[in-house]
Parts: C-alpha cells; sequence; structure tokens
C-alpha cells in the first residue's frame, strides 16, 4: 500500500515538475517565471536537496535581477530552509537574516514569524535553547495577538521540541499535545505528522517507549504519504532508537538503513550524522566492532562538517552582522523619529510665530483703520463747524438787515403819541 502511495506521488510530482519547467523555459524572466522556480525548488527538495538549491538560486538571481524586494526575500527564506536541511546552519542563518531584515522592511508580518521559527530551529540543533526559546515564544505572543491558530500551532510544536531537547519533557509534552490538538482541528496533516514525530522523541528521551513507538509510527504513515524522504527519515531513525532501547535489534537495523538511504538520496547531512551515531551504537550494542567503528567515523565526519570551525565563525558574523544592522535600523528610526518631532516642532513654531505675525498685523491695520477714521470723522467735524458757522454768520447778518430796516420801539410810541 505504502509502495503504491509512494508511487503515486513521485508520478504526480514529475508531472508538476514537467509543466513548472516548461514554465520557466517559456515565459520572460519576470514575477511569473520566479513564482513557477520556487515551486519547483520545493518539489525537488524532498527528493534531492543540490537540484533544489540550484533552481532556488536561479530564483533568487532573477528577483535580483528584475530588482523584485518580495521575491528577493522569498528566494533568501527559501534558501535558507535548503542549507538547513543539508545541515549547513551558517549559510542558512546568513540567508535567513538577510531575509528577516528585508521582511521587517517591507512589512511583512505573516513572513517575519516563519522566519524567526527557522532561525529558532537552527538554535535548538545546536543546543542553543535559550536563544531558541526567545525566538518561538516571541513568534507564539505574536500569533495569540492575532489569534492565528496555525501559527499558534506551529511555535507551540517548536517551543515543545526545544524544551524537549532541553529535557523539560513536562513543560515539552504539554505545548506539543496543545499544538497536536490545533492541528487537528484545522486538519493539517503535515502539522499532525511533525508533531506526532516530536512527542515520539519525547517519550524516547524520557524512557516510556510503547508511547513513543505509537506517535512515531502514527508520523511515519502520514509522512509516507507524501513521499517527504527527510521526514520519513527522521521518523525511522527515531524508531530505531526505540527498537534499541526495547532490545529489537534486528528491527532496529532495518529502520535505521532505511533511514541512512533516505538521507544519503537527498545530502541531508544532518540525517546522515543522526543515523550513523544509532547504527553505530546498535552495531556496538551487538557486539559487531567493526561496523559499529565504520559508522562511528562516518558519524565523526558528518559532525565535523556541521560543526567545524570555519563556518562557526561565518554563522557568528552572520549573527553578528544582523544584531548590527538591527541595532543600526532601531537608531535609524529612533532618529527619525526625533527629527519627525524637530519638524513637528519647527513647524508648530513657524505657526505661532505666522500667528503672532498675522496678528500684530490684523491690530495694525485696525490700528490704521481706526485712525484713518478719526481723521475722516475730525475732518467732517471740521467742515461740519465750518458750515454751521458759515450758516449762523448768515443767519446774523440777515437779522442785521432786519433789524436795520424795522423801526425802533421809540420811534413806533412816539407815532402812536401823535394819533
Amino acid at each position: 500500500m505504502v509502495f503504491i502511495l509512494l508511487r503515486h506521488n513521485i508520478s504526480a510530482q514529475a508531472s508538476a515538475i514537467d509543466s513548472l519547467t516548461k514554465i520557466t523555459r517559456s515565459t520572460a524572466e519576470d514575477t511569473v517565471k520566479f513564482k513557477a522556480l520556487i515551486q519547483l525548488t520545493y518539489i525537488i527538495s524532498k527528493n534531492n536537496l543540490d537540484s533544489s538549491v540550484a533552481v532556488c538560486e536561479e530564483a533568487f538571481h532573477l528577483s535580483q535581477k528584475i530588482s523584485w524586494q518580495k521575491g528577493i526575500m522569498n528566494a533568501e527564506f527559501t534558501l535558507g530552509q535548503l542549507y538547513y536541511l543539508k545541515g549547513n546552519y551558517p549559510r542558512s542563518l546568513e540567508f535567513y537574516f538577510s531575509a528577516l531584515k528585508k521582511a521587517t522592511a517591507l512589512k511583512q508580518v505573516l513572513v517575519q514569524p516563519a522566519i524567526l521559527n527557522a532561525i529558532g530551529n537552527i538554535y535548538v540543533l545546536e543546543g542553543n535553547y535559550d536563544k531558541a526559546l526567545e525566538n518561538y515564544l516571541l513568534v507564539l505572543n505574536q500569533a495569540e495577538k492575532i489569534k492565528d491558530t496555525a501559527r499558534i500551532a506551529s511555535a507551540s510544536a517548536n517551543i515543545g521540541l526545544a524544551y524537549s531537547y532541553a529535557n523539560n519533557s513536562e513543560k515539552a509534552l504539554n505545548y506539543l499535545f496543545r499544538a497536536l490538538k490545533l492541528h487537528e482541528i484545522q486538519k493539517n496533516e503535515r502539522g499532525m505528522a511533525n508533531t506526532l514525530d516530536f512527542i515520539g522523541y519525547t517519550f524516547l528521551k524520557i524512557g516510556k517507549y510503547p508511547e513513543a513507538l505509537k506517535h512515531l509510527e502514527l508520523s511515519l504513515e502520514k509522512n509516507e504519504k507524501t513521499g517527504d524522504k527527510i521526514r520519513i527519515l527522521d521518523n525511522l531513525r527515531n524508531l530505531g532508537w526505540v527498537y534499541i532501547r526495547t532490545g529489537k535489534f534486528d528491527v532496529a537495523e532495518t529502520s535505521l538503513k532505511k533511514a541512512l538511504k533516505y538521507a544519503e538520496d537527498v545530502n541531508h547531512l544532518q540525517g546522515i550524522e543522526g543515523v550513523n551515531e544509532a547504527l553505530s551504537k546498535l552495531y556496538d550494542t551487538t557486539s559487531r566492532a567493526n561496523l559499529a567503528f565504520i559508522h562511528y567515523k562516518k558519524y565523526i565526519v558528518a559532525h565535523d562538517s556541521i560543526n567545524n570551525e570555519e563556518g562557526r565563525r561565518n554563522q557568528l558574523r552572520s549573527e553578528m552582522k544582523y544584531e548590527f544592522e538591527k541595532k543600526e535600523a532601531i537608531l535609524k528610526e529612533k532618529q527619525e523619529k526625533e527629527t519627525l518631532v524637530a519638524q513637528e516642532k519647527s513647524r508648530f513654531q513657524k505657526i505661532v510665530i505666522f500667528s503672532v505675525v498675522s496678528g500684530l498685523l490684523l491690530v495694525v491695520l485696525f490700528m490704521i483703520f481706526i485712525l484713518r477714521s478719526l481723521r475722516i470723522t475730525k475732518h467732517q467735524k471740521i467742515i461740519i463747524e465750518e458750515k454751521q458757522k458759515e450758516i449762523l454768520d448768515s443767519i446774523y447778518y440777515a437779522r442785521r438787515i432786519q433789524t436795520s430796516l424795522l423801526p425802533t420801539e421809540k420811534y413806533i410810541q412816539k407815532q402812536f403819541q401823535k394819533k
């Protein structure tokens, strides 16, 4: 049944690869071609990491060529994921930090948590659980604020795994079962498969092998339906450890050999490291010293490749560069705010000055108007007074004439006496 499902998935993937390849060859160098390349990257990555990196780098260079910042961010994030799967953590972080910087600048609020999660995953594998939890809890808080159930589930699963690695199984299982419940509500098969694997691993660490076996087998069943080799090899490796601990050495060998084949097929360095460590332990336990030594050497080679000193220096440089740029961005933002405040203050002062000057100008104009009115009134008063004087003079003149023409009172009395 599993073989039929895998064959069906391979056939469907081949058809999708053909369709996307045609698009990349026939379309112009634009966003359509970029999106096809990214889709192609994800499909190929399930079976061949090196080829998927080459395709994604083509998408990355295309986005740079057309100066599409969002495309550059997506390509960098995807390359970070691919190099993470290849076990090249310094290179992965370099792309993640660059993508995070662009996501912040572009205000891509849905992409930022995904990148923070991815960076947290690397810190977990390097044993830096405090930094990992810092990233995961930040994502969880953001998701809870906006009630993003999918993001809450993903962040909870990651927090659970970090606590599991840090040997805090109680907190680990609390977060993991919360994540599983949310994934089940959303019918997120991939999320359920990953969380079941994390739960199985946690039970394995605390020696609860029946529970570990149950959850790992459920996870394997879901991953086999998708044909995702990387997820399958994780399940088989963890199952191998369960079988070693429970004394089922033949089943453990079969499971681990399958896991190693998947890891080598996709060149998954972390998988190669982990599976060879488990095989070395198995052969040592079963007194096959030669095979134990062979796989132990392979484990050391893979481990050194992942943890080489140059890689750590590059990773440290990437982290320091990102932290410097983040602080620089914060400082720049602060300066911009101070500049805006200063500009606003200056604008307010200009408004006040303009208002005062305008008010004074209005007062001056009003005074000028009043003075002019007073001058006009005074002039009019003078004119009126002159006219009044002329009229009075005329009246007085007329009265004098009238007086001179009329007989006097004595004259009139004399005339009456004569009669």
